[in-house]
């Protein structure tokens, strides 16, 4: 355990070391960002009905991938979850954004990969019909479904996730930012840290 715990450490320590001597990153990242309202839904088995959350992923441009036509998909690096009243959570099952264009003209939210099944779907909107995952966007406002969330479960770092539909009051937006520092992972490392040793 105390092996472990320093291994876990070494690397906090290297990443920090690493944030403090680099130049600010030229990259650009995206957050895409999708928000709503559920009709119901539960977390780590605490239920909550008409709660507004919003899901942001980050999203990097490298990971764009041209499915076919004006369809693309990008898995996010990371995705977290806030839900008004109950927290903020890590969302740890991996997830995409992916746009579905030629007259379809929605965006959604997925498991990862080509093959991911839907978590959300929007409505057809005009707005996505030539954006590519990779550019800023909106807010652009759509009422939507929920679909799939225990098929398999959404895994977070409160448990499983679970939002039922309706989906109301809907919008997503993507923003351009920074690419994310190592100063980050060594803040997510700490945390790391501190969860394990009050798990002891």
């Amino acid at each position: 355990m105390k092996a472990k715990f320093l291994a876990i450490f070494c690397v906090c320590a290297a990443a920090l070391g690493a944030s403090s001597g680099q130049a600010s990153a030229a990259t650009i990242y995206y957050n895409h960002i999708f928000s709503g309202t559920a009709a119901s839904g539960s977390i780590g088995g605490v239920n909550f009905t008409n709660a507004n959350f919003t899901i942001t992923g980050t999203v990097d441009p490298a990971n764009q991938v041209h499915v076919v036509f004006e369809d693309y998909y990008i898995n996010h690096s990371v995705t977290w979850i806030e839900i008004e009243g109950i927290g903020e959570f890590e969302i740890t099952t991996a997830l995409r954004t992916f746009i579905a264009g030629d007259f379809v003209d929605i965006v959604g939210l997925s498991r990862a990969g080509e093959e991911g099944t839907d978590l959300l779907d929007s409505q057809r909107n005009l707005a996505f019909s030539d954006w590519q995952l990779v550019s800023p966007l909106g807010p652009v406002s759509f009422n939507g479904i929920l679909t799939q969330w225990n098929n398999p479960p959404v895994e977070t770092s409160g448990g499983v996730l679970i939002l039922n539909g309706p989906l109301t009051n809907a919008s997503f937006t993507s923003v351009a930012i920074p690419e994310p520092s190592s100063s980050l992972l060594a803040l997510s490392c700490g945390v790391s840290l501190l969860s394990r040793r009050r798990g002891r």
